[in-house]
């Protein structure tokens, strides 16, 4: 039987919904001074087909909610998921790097406030990576999070005994 209620899509999806609260209020500055809301997508960016370089910036800044692993227990008493936040900017100045961390900041800080999110609870640590590498003008960095799912129980068939 499958629980609806603790998939890992489920989790991603109320992840998701917390995120765009938690950025609700939260808007960037880009380089032309222009005030601009933060995207949130589940698992990735969606594709454009045009490489028109406005089509190319009209889904930046983001924060992609993705799915990144699972580890469940064999004797069923823990059930982790690991969730990629990638927070995702376009800025051409020299300090864009900056407006990148400081939506991965306040993102963390929420998520480690509110501990919940739904039956998910975070576990452990959440860790921040700032890639050296970055394909200017767009700036990248992930949080990594661990959350404990509702655990799944054995079904025994007591017919078979």
């Amino acid at each position: 039987m499958l629980d609806l209620l603790g998939t890992y899509n489920d989790l991603v999806n109320r992840i998701a919904v917390e995120v765009k609260e938690i950025l609700n209020e939260s808007f960037v500055h880009s380089s032309e001074n222009k005030v601009t809301k933060i995207n949130v997508f589940e698992g990735f960016m969606p594709a454009r087909n045009s490489r028109n370089k406005q089509d190319e910036k009209q889904d930046y800044p983001a924060v992609i909610v993705r799915f990144k692993k699972a580890r469940n227990s064999i004797d069923k008493t823990e059930k982790l998921a690991s969730v990629r936040f990638v927070i995702a900017t376009y800025n051409d100045s020299d300090d864009g790097w900056r407006e990148n961390l400081n939506i991965a900041q306040r993102l963390e800080n929420e998520l480690i406030k509110r501990a919940f999110v739904g039956p998910f609870s975070i576990e452990e640590y959440s860790e921040l990576d700032f890639p050296e590498e970055q394909v200017l003008p767009f700036w990248t960095s992930a949080i990594d999070v661990k959350f404990t799912m509702p655990s799944t129980l054995t079904e025994i068939n007591w017919r078979d005994f």
